[in-house]
């Protein structure tokens, strides 16, 4: 055989993963995982807006300060981390609803009625996606919701001169929406709606375009989330 062709098999050849390495990897992944669901059940637990301390998000995942330092270098790295992986897992569940979509106001409708289900329905992720505000921080998530407002103020469906303001309007009257819902029993769908309803309103939207809209978009979500996306479930069935 060629030396040329011998030496082609061996470079093809995969390269065995030391089972130490991957149990490490394995081990260094669940904890992670553990400290970042400490930094949500910590923001969880509070009922004003004040951060939990490092000592808590310790005490929470019953780690030692210097387990979680080999994993990140401060609370807000933390933070950070856990704000990352709620901003894709969010941009991905909205994705696969707003493909179907026909109009940007549609898409407007459906993305800010998710937000808000999903504070109905999993409180612990509302608490710590509205008080770090890292929906509006974001800037995947907020190169998304502009593109639906310019789309949507194209078609004339709505009306801004500033898509910063817009953007402003819109996460603000939402990450307040999601806080009441966090301190509250009562969570009930017309409060979802008519949220949605008037942060369209503030858009330049018609009062009654935006109640159609609006109650459109929450039977489609009903009809099509549950098998797209993953933390779906009807909190009014």
């Amino acid at each position: 055989m060629p030396k040329s062709e011998i030496a082609t098999r061996s470079s093809a050849a995969p390269v065995p993963v030391d089972w130490r390495v991957r149990v490490g990897r394995e081990r260094r992944e669940k904890m992670r995982e553990r400290l970042l669901v400490a930094v949500l059940n910590c923001y969880a637990s509070r009922k004003q807006h004040e951060a939990p301390s490092i000592e808590d998000i310790i005490k929470e995942a019953d780690v030692s300060r210097a387990t979680f330092y080999l994993h990140f270098l401060s609370l807000e790295e933390a933070v950070n981390a856990l704000g990352q992986d709620i901003a894709d897992e969010t941009v991905r569940n909205m994705n696969a609803l707003l493909q179907v979509a026909e109009s940007p106001l549609q898409k407007l409708a459906t993305g800010i009625q998710l937000y808000l289900v999903r504070s109905v329905t999993d409180p612990k992720w509302a608490a710590f996606s509205s008080r770090t505000d890292f929906i509006s921080r974001d800037t995947t998530l907020r190169k998304v919701q502009q593109q639906h407002l310019l789309a949507a103020r194209e078609a004339k469906l709505l009306q801004f001169n500033d898509v910063e303001a817009a953007t402003s309007l819109m996460n603000g009257a939402m990450l307040e929406a999601m806080r009441h819902l966090v301190m509250v029993d009562d969570r009930s769908r017309a409060y979802v709606e008519e949220t949605t309803v008037m942060i369209l309103c503030g858009l330049r939207v018609d009062y009654e375009l935006a109640r159609q809209v609006v109650h459109e978009r929450a039977i489609f979500i009903r009809g099509l989330a549950p098998d797209c996306v993953a933390w779906w479930t009807d909190p009014w069935n």
